[in-house]
């Protein structure tokens, strides 16, 4: 007895068990990309780096600049939903080890490292949909914001996600909230 000859088409034709495999190799596929973008940023400065992927981070970089030298810390985060939110960032995952949103992930190598970090940053695909300090409403944003540019709402949603893992950021929020009112 002659079996049929299995075609692409037979595979294609089929839906698969699962398909969490192909959406982490998707996110892991974005992750190297953008590591290897700020990567080649740094080689065409012709600046001295070290890259460090998964380790305290998506991707350490530390980067020696003349007498001095800084060190950055990205979260690559990817998805297929058109924006992001500070609530989003500041949502906290069901299980997994503290902190388990993506800006405490941040957040907490400023407490491990302190005053040695140049930057804890979140790198995504997506834009940040805010209101900054400076506008009456929300918009779309790209590129590098820090907390202290977002209005006191989406400052309040970042701060609330950090404050049971890190009870010290309640008085800095009180002491940095404080000198701009």
């Amino acid at each position: 007895m002659s079996l049929p000859k299995p075609t692409l088409s037979t595979v294609a034709s089929k839906k698969p068990r699962e398909t969490a495999g192909s959406a982490a190799v998707t996110a892991f596929d974005f992750q190297v990309n953008v590591s290897m973008a700020r990567i080649l940023e740094l080689h065409q400065q012709g600046k001295q780096f070290v890259a460090v992927f998964d380790h305290h981070d998506d991707l350490v970089l530390f980067v020696e600049e003349g007498d001095g030298s800084e060190l950055s810390f990205y979260q690559v985060k990817s998805r297929s939903k058109p924006t992001w939110t500070a609530k989003k960032l500041a949502q906290r995952a069901a299980k997994g080890d503290l902190p388990r949103s993506i800006v405490g992930k941040a957040y907490y190598n400023v407490v491990q490292f302190g005053a040695e970090i140049r930057r804890a940053s979140i790198l995504s695909n997506r834009p940040l949909s805010a209101t900054l300090t400076s506008a009456a409403t929300s918009a779309l944003h790209d590129g590098e914001l820090a907390v202290a540019d977002l209005c006191v709402a989406d400052q309040a949603s970042v701060i609330k996600s950090l404050v049971s893992r890190f009870p010290l950021i309640t008085d800095w929020w009180s002491i940095g909230m404080s000198s701009r009112m």
